[in-house]
Protein backbone atom coordinates (compact mmCIF):
# COMPACT_ATOMS: atom_id res chain seq x y z
CA UNK A 1 0.00 0.00 0.00
CA UNK A 2 2.88 2.38 0.75
CA UNK A 3 4.40 1.72 -2.67
CA UNK A 4 1.10 2.20 -4.52
CA UNK A 5 0.48 5.54 -2.80
CA UNK A 6 3.98 6.74 -3.68
CA UNK A 7 3.61 5.60 -7.31
CA UNK A 8 0.28 7.42 -7.64
CA UNK A 9 1.97 10.67 -6.63
CA UNK A 10 4.34 10.55 -9.60
CA UNK A 11 3.87 10.37 -13.35
CA UNK A 12 6.03 7.50 -14.61
CA UNK A 13 6.30 7.95 -18.38
CA UNK A 14 8.61 7.12 -21.26
CA UNK A 15 8.99 10.09 -23.59
CA UNK A 16 8.09 9.12 -27.18
CA UNK A 17 8.51 12.59 -28.67
CA UNK A 18 8.79 16.18 -27.40
CA UNK A 19 4.99 16.34 -27.19
CA UNK A 20 3.97 12.82 -26.27
CA UNK A 21 4.83 10.18 -23.70
CA UNK A 22 3.67 6.68 -22.85
CA UNK A 23 2.69 5.80 -19.30
CA UNK A 24 4.82 3.25 -17.44
CA UNK A 25 2.91 0.82 -15.24
CA UNK A 26 4.35 -0.58 -12.06
CA UNK A 27 5.07 -4.30 -11.92
CA UNK A 28 2.12 -4.79 -9.62
CA UNK A 29 2.24 -3.98 -5.91
CA UNK A 30 5.63 -4.04 -4.22
CA UNK A 31 6.24 -6.49 -1.34
CA UNK A 32 3.14 -8.36 -2.50
CA UNK A 33 3.22 -11.27 -0.06
CA UNK A 34 0.97 -12.40 2.77
CA UNK A 35 0.71 -15.31 5.21
CA UNK A 36 -2.36 -17.50 5.48
CA UNK A 37 -2.49 -19.21 8.89
CA UNK A 38 -4.22 -22.60 9.00
CA UNK A 39 -6.04 -23.74 12.14
CA UNK A 40 -5.36 -27.38 11.29
CA UNK A 41 -2.46 -28.64 9.20
CA UNK A 42 -3.35 -32.30 9.58
CA UNK A 43 -2.73 -34.24 6.37
CA UNK A 44 -0.52 -31.61 4.82
CA UNK A 45 3.00 -32.27 3.64
CA UNK A 46 5.87 -30.60 5.41
CA UNK A 47 6.46 -26.94 4.58
CA UNK A 48 8.80 -26.07 1.74
CA UNK A 49 11.90 -24.37 3.10
CA UNK A 50 12.67 -20.75 2.23
CA UNK A 51 16.02 -20.61 0.43
CA UNK A 52 18.95 -19.35 2.54
CA UNK A 53 19.91 -15.73 2.10
CA UNK A 54 23.16 -16.61 0.32
CA UNK A 55 21.12 -18.48 -2.32
CA UNK A 56 18.66 -15.60 -2.76
CA UNK A 57 21.51 -13.12 -3.19
CA UNK A 58 22.89 -15.16 -6.11
CA UNK A 59 19.78 -15.93 -8.18
CA UNK A 60 19.71 -14.11 -11.52
CA UNK A 61 19.24 -14.49 -15.28
CA UNK A 62 18.91 -18.12 -16.57
CA UNK A 63 18.58 -19.48 -13.02
CA UNK A 64 16.34 -22.58 -13.41
CA UNK A 65 13.09 -22.57 -11.42
CA UNK A 66 9.68 -24.22 -11.34
CA UNK A 67 6.34 -23.63 -9.70
CA UNK A 68 3.34 -25.60 -8.52
CA UNK A 69 0.05 -23.75 -8.63
CA UNK A 70 -3.57 -23.54 -9.69
CA UNK A 71 -4.01 -21.13 -12.65
CA UNK A 72 -7.72 -20.88 -13.55
CA UNK A 73 -8.58 -17.64 -15.38
CA UNK A 74 -10.07 -18.27 -18.83
CA UNK A 75 -8.89 -21.87 -18.96
CA UNK A 76 -10.79 -24.85 -20.34
CA UNK A 77 -12.65 -27.02 -17.77
CA UNK A 78 -12.17 -24.15 -15.32
CA UNK A 79 -8.47 -24.80 -15.00
CA UNK A 80 -8.96 -26.71 -11.76
CA UNK A 81 -11.46 -29.32 -10.62
CA UNK A 82 -12.30 -28.03 -7.12
CA UNK A 83 -13.46 -31.49 -5.92
CA UNK A 84 -10.20 -33.13 -6.92
CA UNK A 85 -7.68 -30.35 -7.60
CA UNK A 86 -4.67 -31.29 -9.64
CA UNK A 87 -1.86 -28.74 -9.47
CA UNK A 88 -0.15 -27.37 -12.54
CA UNK A 89 3.61 -27.78 -12.68
CA UNK A 90 5.90 -25.68 -14.87
CA UNK A 91 9.66 -25.40 -15.35
CA UNK A 92 11.35 -22.27 -16.70
CA UNK A 93 14.03 -19.79 -15.69
CA UNK A 94 14.53 -16.38 -14.15
CA UNK A 95 15.05 -13.59 -16.69
CA UNK A 96 16.21 -10.87 -14.26
CA UNK A 97 16.18 -9.82 -10.62
CA UNK A 98 15.75 -6.08 -10.08
CA UNK A 99 14.35 -3.48 -7.75
CA UNK A 100 10.74 -2.37 -8.25
CA UNK A 101 11.84 0.13 -10.92
CA UNK A 102 13.58 -2.45 -13.12
CA UNK A 103 17.14 -1.61 -12.02
CA UNK A 104 19.48 -4.57 -11.50
CA UNK A 105 22.50 -2.40 -10.58
CA UNK A 106 21.50 -2.06 -6.93
CA UNK A 107 22.44 -3.96 -3.79
CA UNK A 108 20.84 -7.34 -3.20
CA UNK A 109 18.54 -6.08 -0.45
CA UNK A 110 16.74 -3.95 -3.05
CA UNK A 111 16.51 -6.63 -5.77
CA UNK A 112 13.19 -8.04 -4.59
CA UNK A 113 11.37 -8.14 -7.95
CA UNK A 114 11.94 -11.46 -9.70
CA UNK A 115 11.12 -11.48 -13.43
CA UNK A 116 10.68 -14.94 -14.86
CA UNK A 117 9.35 -17.00 -17.80
CA UNK A 118 6.87 -19.13 -15.84
CA UNK A 119 3.32 -18.67 -17.17
CA UNK A 120 1.08 -16.49 -15.03
CA UNK A 121 -2.67 -15.97 -15.03
CA UNK A 122 -5.46 -15.55 -12.52
CA UNK A 123 -5.22 -18.29 -9.89
CA UNK A 124 -1.46 -18.70 -10.16
CA UNK A 125 -0.76 -15.84 -7.76
CA UNK A 126 0.74 -17.04 -4.50
CA UNK A 127 2.33 -20.10 -6.07
CA UNK A 128 5.76 -20.89 -4.65
CA UNK A 129 8.63 -20.66 -7.11
CA UNK A 130 11.28 -23.22 -6.18
CA UNK A 131 14.80 -24.07 -7.26
CA UNK A 132 16.16 -27.54 -8.07
CA UNK A 133 16.74 -28.17 -4.36
CA UNK A 134 13.07 -27.62 -3.52
CA UNK A 135 13.75 -24.30 -1.78
CA UNK A 136 11.34 -21.39 -2.20
CA UNK A 137 13.16 -18.51 -3.94
CA UNK A 138 10.10 -16.38 -4.80
CA UNK A 139 6.30 -16.13 -4.77
CA UNK A 140 4.50 -15.60 -8.09
CA UNK A 141 2.29 -12.51 -7.94
CA UNK A 142 1.73 -10.79 -11.33
CA UNK A 143 2.13 -10.87 -15.09
CA UNK A 144 2.32 -8.48 -18.03
CA UNK A 145 -1.00 -7.94 -19.83
CA UNK A 146 -1.77 -6.01 -23.02
CA UNK A 147 -5.55 -5.88 -22.66
CA UNK A 148 -8.68 -7.14 -20.94
CA UNK A 149 -11.55 -9.04 -22.54
CA UNK A 150 -14.85 -10.31 -21.10
CA UNK A 151 -13.19 -13.70 -20.67
CA UNK A 152 -10.10 -12.40 -18.91
CA UNK A 153 -6.76 -10.71 -19.37
CA UNK A 154 -4.59 -11.07 -22.47
CA UNK A 155 -0.99 -11.83 -21.58
CA UNK A 156 1.99 -10.21 -23.27
CA UNK A 157 3.96 -12.32 -25.76
CA UNK A 158 7.17 -11.12 -24.07
CA UNK A 159 6.62 -14.05 -21.64
CA UNK A 160 7.77 -12.09 -18.61
CA UNK A 161 5.90 -12.48 -15.33
CA UNK A 162 6.71 -11.24 -11.84
CA UNK A 163 7.38 -12.68 -8.41
CA UNK A 164 8.42 -11.41 -5.00
CA UNK A 165 11.76 -12.68 -3.72
CA UNK A 166 11.43 -15.05 -0.76
CA UNK A 167 13.25 -12.64 1.61
CA UNK A 168 9.82 -11.03 2.07
CA UNK A 169 8.30 -14.33 3.21
CA UNK A 170 11.08 -14.79 5.78
CA UNK A 171 10.47 -11.23 7.09
CA UNK A 172 6.83 -12.10 7.80
CA UNK A 173 7.80 -15.40 9.41
CA UNK A 174 10.42 -13.91 11.75
CA UNK A 175 8.53 -10.68 12.46
CA UNK A 176 11.13 -8.30 10.96
CA UNK A 177 8.99 -6.89 8.13
CA UNK A 178 7.91 -3.64 9.84
CA UNK A 179 11.48 -2.79 10.92
CA UNK A 180 12.94 -3.54 7.49
CA UNK A 181 10.22 -1.64 5.70
CA UNK A 182 11.35 1.72 7.17
CA UNK A 183 14.62 2.04 5.16
CA UNK A 184 12.93 0.36 2.17
CA UNK A 185 10.24 3.06 2.04
CA UNK A 186 12.88 5.78 2.22
CA UNK A 187 14.72 4.15 -0.69
CA UNK A 188 11.51 4.02 -2.77
CA UNK A 189 11.00 7.73 -2.26
CA UNK A 190 14.56 8.43 -3.45
CA UNK A 191 14.22 6.18 -6.50
CA UNK A 192 10.87 7.65 -7.55
CA UNK A 193 12.24 11.17 -7.28
CA UNK A 194 15.32 10.14 -9.25
CA UNK A 195 13.45 8.40 -12.07
CA UNK A 196 10.20 10.36 -12.41
CA UNK A 197 8.63 13.76 -11.85
CA UNK A 198 5.82 14.39 -9.36
CA UNK A 199 2.42 14.16 -11.03
CA UNK A 200 1.44 17.75 -10.20
CA UNK A 201 4.64 19.07 -11.87
CA UNK A 202 4.08 16.94 -14.96
CA UNK A 203 0.45 18.06 -15.20
CA UNK A 204 1.58 21.69 -15.42
CA UNK A 205 4.17 20.86 -18.11
CA UNK A 206 1.80 18.67 -20.12
CA UNK A 207 -1.02 21.19 -19.96
CA UNK A 208 1.11 23.86 -21.60
CA UNK A 209 2.10 21.53 -24.46
CA UNK A 210 -1.43 20.19 -24.93
CA UNK A 211 -2.89 23.69 -24.94
CA UNK A 212 -0.46 24.81 -27.66
CA UNK A 213 -1.30 21.81 -29.84
CA UNK A 214 -5.02 22.35 -29.28
CA UNK A 215 -4.80 26.06 -30.09
CA UNK A 216 -2.86 25.35 -33.30
CA UNK A 217 -5.43 22.75 -34.36
CA UNK A 218 -8.26 25.16 -33.66
CA UNK A 219 -6.49 27.93 -35.58
CA UNK A 220 -6.13 25.62 -38.60
CA UNK A 221 -9.87 24.90 -38.49
CA UNK A 222 -10.69 28.58 -38.27
CA UNK A 223 -8.48 29.29 -41.29
CA UNK A 224 -10.51 26.88 -43.40
CA UNK A 225 -13.88 28.38 -42.51
CA UNK A 226 -13.52 31.34 -44.88
CA UNK A 227 -13.43 28.92 -47.80
CA UNK A 228 -10.29 30.69 -49.06
CA UNK A 229 -12.25 33.93 -49.11
CA UNK A 230 -15.77 32.76 -50.00
CA UNK A 231 -17.09 33.75 -46.56
CA UNK A 232 -16.64 36.33 -43.86
CA UNK A 233 -16.67 34.54 -40.51
CA UNK A 234 -17.51 35.47 -36.94
CA UNK A 235 -16.34 32.92 -34.35
CA UNK A 236 -17.98 32.22 -31.01
CA UNK A 237 -16.56 30.15 -28.13
CA UNK A 238 -19.34 27.97 -26.75
CA UNK A 239 -17.32 25.81 -24.33
CA UNK A 240 -13.81 26.27 -22.93
CA UNK A 241 -13.30 24.49 -19.63
CA UNK A 242 -11.78 21.45 -17.90
CA UNK A 243 -14.14 18.63 -16.96
CA UNK A 244 -13.59 16.01 -14.27
CA UNK A 245 -14.24 12.69 -16.03
CA UNK A 246 -14.80 9.73 -13.69
CA UNK A 247 -14.48 8.27 -16.31
CA UNK A 248 -17.35 10.07 -18.11
CA UNK A 249 -18.47 13.68 -18.15
CA UNK A 250 -21.27 15.47 -20.00
CA UNK A 251 -22.13 19.04 -20.94
CA UNK A 252 -25.06 20.57 -22.87
CA UNK A 253 -25.07 23.53 -25.27
CA UNK A 254 -27.80 25.30 -27.26
CA UNK A 255 -26.89 26.73 -30.68
CA UNK A 256 -28.24 30.21 -31.32
CA UNK A 257 -27.50 30.15 -35.05
CA UNK A 258 -26.60 27.64 -37.74
CA UNK A 259 -23.03 27.08 -38.86
CA UNK A 260 -20.00 24.79 -38.65
CA UNK A 261 -18.88 23.70 -35.18
CA UNK A 262 -15.52 22.33 -34.01
CA UNK A 263 -15.09 20.34 -30.80
CA UNK A 264 -11.77 19.24 -29.32
CA UNK A 265 -11.34 17.25 -26.12
CA UNK A 266 -8.02 16.11 -24.69
CA UNK A 267 -6.47 14.69 -21.56
CA UNK A 268 -4.92 17.75 -19.94
CA UNK A 269 -3.06 15.78 -17.30
CA UNK A 270 -1.98 12.44 -18.76
CA UNK A 271 -1.78 10.06 -21.69
CA UNK A 272 -5.11 8.28 -21.41
CA UNK A 273 -7.13 8.00 -24.63
CA UNK A 274 -10.21 10.22 -24.81
CA UNK A 275 -13.49 9.42 -26.60
CA UNK A 276 -16.08 11.99 -27.63
CA UNK A 277 -19.66 11.73 -28.86
CA UNK A 278 -21.99 14.58 -29.80
CA UNK A 279 -25.76 14.23 -30.13
CA UNK A 280 -27.47 17.19 -31.84
CA UNK A 281 -31.27 17.42 -31.60
CA UNK A 282 -32.88 19.80 -34.09
CA UNK A 283 -36.67 19.78 -33.77
CA UNK A 284 -37.64 16.19 -34.62
CA UNK A 285 -34.27 15.27 -36.13
CA UNK A 286 -31.26 13.85 -34.29
CA UNK A 287 -27.70 13.23 -35.44
CA UNK A 288 -24.86 11.51 -33.58
CA UNK A 289 -21.23 12.29 -34.36
CA UNK A 290 -18.27 10.39 -32.89
CA UNK A 291 -14.90 12.04 -32.48
CA UNK A 292 -12.10 11.11 -34.86
CA UNK A 293 -8.71 10.00 -33.52
CA UNK A 294 -5.83 12.42 -33.95
CA UNK A 295 -2.09 11.90 -34.19
CA UNK A 296 -2.13 12.05 -30.39
CA UNK A 297 -3.82 9.22 -28.46
CA UNK A 298 -4.82 11.67 -25.74
CA UNK A 299 -6.96 13.88 -28.02
CA UNK A 300 -10.10 13.65 -30.15
CA UNK A 301 -11.88 16.19 -32.27
CA UNK A 302 -14.97 16.38 -34.43
CA UNK A 303 -16.72 18.85 -36.69
CA UNK A 304 -20.40 19.12 -37.49
CA UNK A 305 -22.81 21.53 -39.14
CA UNK A 306 -24.92 22.95 -36.34
CA UNK A 307 -28.55 23.94 -36.81
CA UNK A 308 -30.13 27.09 -35.43
CA UNK A 309 -31.80 26.41 -32.08
CA UNK A 310 -30.44 22.84 -31.84
CA UNK A 311 -29.68 21.24 -28.48
CA UNK A 312 -26.21 19.68 -28.37
CA UNK A 313 -25.26 17.03 -25.79
CA UNK A 314 -21.51 16.37 -25.51
CA UNK A 315 -20.29 13.17 -23.86
CA UNK A 316 -16.60 12.60 -23.15
CA UNK A 317 -15.06 9.42 -21.73
CA UNK A 318 -11.51 8.74 -20.56
CA UNK A 319 -9.71 5.40 -20.56
CA UNK A 320 -8.59 6.24 -17.04
CA UNK A 321 -10.87 5.99 -14.01
CA UNK A 322 -10.37 9.70 -13.40
CA UNK A 323 -9.04 12.35 -15.76
CA UNK A 324 -9.03 16.08 -16.34
CA UNK A 325 -10.47 16.60 -19.82
CA UNK A 326 -10.00 19.98 -21.49
CA UNK A 327 -12.97 20.65 -23.77
CA UNK A 328 -13.20 23.42 -26.37
CA UNK A 329 -16.22 24.00 -28.64
CA UNK A 330 -16.31 26.72 -31.29
CA UNK A 331 -19.06 27.89 -33.65
CA UNK A 332 -18.54 29.71 -36.95
CA UNK A 333 -21.24 32.09 -38.18
CA UNK A 334 -20.43 32.45 -41.89
CA UNK A 335 -21.69 35.07 -44.34
CA UNK A 336 -21.25 34.39 -48.05
CA UNK A 337 -19.19 36.94 -49.97
CA UNK A 338 -21.18 37.86 -53.11
CA UNK A 339 -19.73 35.99 -56.13
CA UNK A 340 -19.27 39.30 -57.97
CA UNK A 341 -17.06 40.71 -55.19
CA UNK A 342 -15.17 37.44 -54.91
CA UNK A 343 -14.50 37.40 -58.67
CA UNK A 344 -13.24 41.01 -58.70
CA UNK A 345 -10.74 40.24 -55.95
CA UNK A 346 -9.49 37.08 -57.68
CA UNK A 347 -9.10 38.85 -61.04
CA UNK A 348 -7.04 41.62 -59.47
CA UNK A 349 -4.73 39.11 -57.82
CA UNK A 350 -4.41 37.16 -61.08
CA UNK A 351 -3.52 40.25 -63.13
CA UNK A 352 -0.73 41.13 -60.71
CA UNK A 353 0.77 37.67 -61.18
CA UNK A 354 0.79 37.99 -64.98
CA UNK A 355 2.79 41.22 -65.17
CA UNK A 356 6.42 40.40 -65.91
CA UNK A 357 7.61 43.88 -67.00
CA UNK A 358 6.93 47.13 -65.10
CA UNK A 359 5.81 48.89 -68.28
CA UNK A 360 3.04 46.36 -68.97
CA UNK A 361 -0.59 46.80 -67.97
CA UNK A 362 -3.22 44.06 -67.94
CA UNK A 363 -6.91 44.19 -68.64
CA UNK A 364 -9.37 41.34 -69.02
CA UNK A 365 -12.04 40.41 -71.50
CA UNK A 366 -14.69 37.69 -71.41
CA UNK A 367 -13.71 34.70 -73.55
CA UNK A 368 -16.74 32.60 -72.64
CA UNK A 369 -19.58 32.58 -70.14
CA UNK A 370 -22.48 30.26 -69.49
CA UNK A 371 -24.96 29.10 -66.89
CA UNK A 372 -26.22 25.64 -66.18
CA UNK A 373 -27.64 23.18 -63.68
CA UNK A 374 -25.93 20.03 -62.51
CA UNK A 375 -27.62 16.87 -63.85
CA UNK A 376 -28.47 13.60 -62.15
CA UNK A 377 -25.31 11.65 -61.16
CA UNK A 378 -24.61 8.68 -63.40
CA UNK A 379 -24.61 6.31 -60.42
CA UNK A 380 -24.99 6.32 -56.64
CA UNK A 381 -21.98 7.73 -54.82
CA UNK A 382 -20.70 9.53 -57.91
CA UNK A 383 -20.66 13.34 -58.41
CA UNK A 384 -23.05 15.22 -60.64
CA UNK A 385 -21.07 16.43 -63.70
CA UNK A 386 -21.74 19.04 -66.38
CA UNK A 387 -19.50 19.12 -69.44
CA UNK A 388 -18.73 22.28 -71.46
CA UNK A 389 -16.69 22.18 -74.70
CA UNK A 390 -15.31 25.28 -76.44
CA UNK A 391 -12.46 26.46 -78.69
CA UNK A 392 -10.17 29.33 -77.68
CA UNK A 393 -9.12 31.22 -80.81
CA UNK A 394 -6.64 33.49 -79.03
CA UNK A 395 -3.44 32.32 -77.40
CA UNK A 396 -2.60 33.63 -73.94
CA UNK A 397 -3.41 33.57 -70.25
CA UNK A 398 -6.91 32.62 -69.10
CA UNK A 399 -8.76 32.68 -65.79
CA UNK A 400 -11.69 30.33 -65.12
CA UNK A 401 -14.31 31.05 -62.43
CA UNK A 402 -17.34 28.92 -61.50
CA UNK A 403 -19.77 29.83 -58.71
CA UNK A 404 -23.06 28.82 -57.11
CA UNK A 405 -25.57 31.21 -55.60
CA UNK A 406 -25.83 29.41 -52.26
CA UNK A 407 -23.61 27.26 -50.09
CA UNK A 408 -23.53 24.23 -52.40
CA UNK A 409 -20.08 22.76 -52.88
CA UNK A 410 -18.75 22.84 -56.42
CA UNK A 411 -15.57 21.83 -58.24
CA UNK A 412 -14.07 22.39 -61.68
CA UNK A 413 -11.59 20.56 -63.90
CA UNK A 414 -10.42 22.09 -67.20
CA UNK A 415 -8.40 20.25 -69.85
CA UNK A 416 -7.09 20.87 -73.39
CA UNK A 417 -7.48 18.32 -76.15
CA UNK A 418 -4.18 17.01 -77.51
CA UNK A 419 -5.16 14.51 -80.17
CA UNK A 420 -7.07 11.80 -78.35
CA UNK A 421 -5.68 12.85 -74.98
CA UNK A 422 -6.96 15.42 -72.48
CA UNK A 423 -4.20 17.46 -70.81
CA UNK A 424 -5.40 18.77 -67.47
CA UNK A 425 -4.78 22.50 -66.93
CA UNK A 426 -6.98 23.38 -63.94
CA UNK A 427 -8.30 21.33 -61.02
CA UNK A 428 -10.04 22.98 -58.07
CA UNK A 429 -11.82 20.36 -55.96
CA UNK A 430 -11.68 21.98 -52.53
CA UNK A 431 -15.46 21.83 -52.19
CA UNK A 432 -16.28 25.53 -51.80
CA UNK A 433 -19.15 27.51 -53.40
CA UNK A 434 -16.63 28.86 -55.91
CA UNK A 435 -13.96 27.05 -57.93
CA UNK A 436 -11.33 28.71 -60.08
CA UNK A 437 -7.92 28.46 -61.71
CA UNK A 438 -5.66 29.96 -64.37
CA UNK A 439 -3.87 28.47 -67.36
CA UNK A 440 -1.97 29.37 -70.54
CA UNK A 441 -2.80 27.87 -73.97
CA UNK A 442 -1.84 28.35 -77.64
CA UNK A 443 -4.29 29.70 -80.24
CA UNK A 444 -7.05 27.38 -81.40
CA UNK A 445 -7.03 25.22 -78.26
CA UNK A 446 -9.99 22.91 -77.88
CA UNK A 447 -11.08 22.95 -74.22
CA UNK A 448 -13.23 20.61 -72.14
CA UNK A 449 -14.47 21.94 -68.80
CA UNK A 450 -16.13 19.71 -66.20
CA UNK A 451 -18.25 21.29 -63.44
CA UNK A 452 -18.83 18.88 -60.55
CA UNK A 453 -21.10 18.90 -57.51
CA UNK A 454 -22.43 16.64 -54.80
CA UNK A 455 -26.06 16.67 -55.92
CA UNK A 456 -28.26 17.39 -58.91
CA UNK A 457 -30.22 20.56 -59.73
CA UNK A 458 -27.53 22.89 -58.38
CA UNK A 459 -27.35 26.00 -60.62
CA UNK A 460 -23.94 27.43 -61.48
CA UNK A 461 -22.39 30.27 -63.46
CA UNK A 462 -19.18 29.91 -65.47
CA UNK A 463 -16.97 32.77 -66.63
CA UNK A 464 -13.73 32.49 -68.58
CA UNK A 465 -11.50 35.60 -68.92
CA UNK A 466 -8.53 36.26 -71.18
CA UNK A 467 -5.71 38.55 -70.18
CA UNK A 468 -4.96 41.46 -72.54
CA UNK A 469 -1.43 42.86 -72.19
CA UNK A 470 -0.62 46.46 -73.19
Amino acid sequence: AQFQRLWAGYDPTARRSPISAESINSAGPACDVALLQLENNEGLAESLPVAPQEVLDKIGPTYPVGYVGYPMEGLAIGGVNPKSPTPTRHLAYISSVTDYFGDANVDSAQRLLVQHALPATGGASGSPIINRDGQVVAVLNAGNVIGITPRGRIGSSANIAFAQRADLVRELLDGSSIRKQVPRLARWKQDLAKNFKPRDVVEVEIKGVRDRIANNTIADWKDTQSGSGDYTVKFETLVDRVLEAKPTAKTDVKLATAGPCFLMAYDASGESPVFVRVVEKDKDKEQTINGSPTNFRWARFLTFDGHSGADVAINVTSDADEAKIAMKLFHAARTRVPPKDRLEKLLEDWKKQIITLPALTVSTEIASESSGTLPEPLSAGQPAVSKIELTLKEAGDYFLFVSTAGDDKIAVVAARRDGVRLVQLVSDQRGNPTAYGSFKVPAGSEMVIFVLGLQKDVPYDLKLYRAVLK
